[in-house]
């Protein structure tokens, strides 16, 4: 089976991801420019490098306090799947 796609593919051994071999980015690259190539096909600026770095550290945990969060755990508690919780809490995801 083959599956096509504009982000990624096999090419000589290797997974090309927007035209960079995986194994070089996994040697050379940071976590966070590697999400920026994917999402945007392009390696950041320096200066996009450090903000989406931050953004990415800012929102890896948002607290137990906000309603995505509780909804999550309660629905959870209930006995319910993962993907049940995960879909209640974004649900419950609003403007604050």
């Amino acid at each position: 089976m083959e599956f096509k796609t504009r982000i990624s593919k096999l090419q000589n051994n290797d997974i090309t991801i927007r035209g960079e071999n995986l194994s070089y980015l996994v040697r050379t690259g940071k976590f966070s420019d590697v999400i920026f190539l994917q999402l945007l096909g392009r390696r950041p600026k320096d200066k996009e490098s450090k903000l989406f770095e931050k953004i990415l550290i800012s929102v890896i945990d948002h607290g137990m306090g906000v309603t995505s969060s509780m909804t999550s755990r309660y629905i959870a508690s209930g006995g319910n799947k993962l993907n049940v919780a995960v879909g209640g809490g974004i649900l419950s995801v609003g403007d604050y």
